[in-house]
């Protein structure tokens, strides 16, 4: 069973995603038009059913994404929602103006870091890393 999730700079609105991104490529992920079902995609990550059966309220969420990246604002407010639905929300916010694949190749190191805290079941430790609330982290800018 799944019970840890990490996410580098998640697409949270994936419709807004690829419309913004990938129109050309739009047919392959809805090869039919329905406005209802790319809503549905759009918004699954806020679908209060799939978290209303208590399954992912022993889940540990990890989220690292960057001020700039085009959805900066929908992971804030997928950090905020997940808050009473999983039992460990973990949000990390790279502070450096550098847009999506940026901050994550140029943090390879943070990220392996990330990565072996998680599996061990232990507490990241970085100079970079500035704790706002339990929960909430800063990754200051190499």
């Amino acid at each position: 069973m799944i019970n840890k999730t990490l996410a580098l700079v998640p697409q949270v609105k994936v419709v807004d995603y690829i419309e913004k991104h990938m129109k050309k490529y739009k047919i392959l992920f809805f090869p039919e038009k329905s406005n209802i079902f790319e809503k549905d995609m759009n918004e699954i990550f806020f679908n209060e059913t799939i978290y209303n059966n208590g399954f992912t309220l022993n889940k540990e969420i990890y989220l690292y994404t960057g001020i700039e990246d085009d959805q900066f604002e929908e992971a804030v407010q997928l950090s905020l929602f997940l808050n009473d639905k999983v039992q460990n929300n973990n949000f990390f916010i790279n502070t450096s103006y550098k847009e999506h694949n940026l901050i994550v190749l140029d943090n390879l190191d943070f990220i392996e870091k990330l990565l072996r805290a998680i599996i061990h079941d232990q507490k990241i430790t970085d100079e970079r890393i500035i704790s706002i609330r339990e929960g909430i982290f800063l990754l200051k800018d190499k």
